[in-house]
């Protein structure tokens, strides 16, 4: 019985230890861990920008293939439909 109330009282004591520690070194670190989630922000948005830029290629190059009527390798699905609509709704996904 005593063991286990002292027990219980040590890890209270530890949890809350714990506690204090993890909010002061939040509070020493906050400057520097809003300035890395903002750059991760950007870099996501620079990641999303490249990939639409991307897809832009290569919708351009498909409508210049089609337009002109040469056949773009995998361009007509088997059943003659063009590879132009899915393009564009994945293109739409990143907008």
């Amino acid at each position: 019985m005593c063991c286990a109330v002292s027990d219980r009282i040590r890890t209270s004591v530890n949890v809350l230890g714990d506690s204090y520690g993890a909010g002061i070194v939040y509070h020493l670190c906050k400057a520097e861990l809003q300035q890395q989630d903002d750059e991760r922000e950007q870099q996501d948005r620079v990641r999303k920008a490249s990939a639409v830029d991307g897809r832009l290629i290569q919708l351009e190059h498909i409508i210049d293939m089609e337009l002109s009527g040469r056949r773009v390798s995998g361009a007509p699905t088997s059943h003659g439909q063009s590879r132009l609509c899915p393009l564009l709704l994945n293109l739409l996904d990143y907008c």
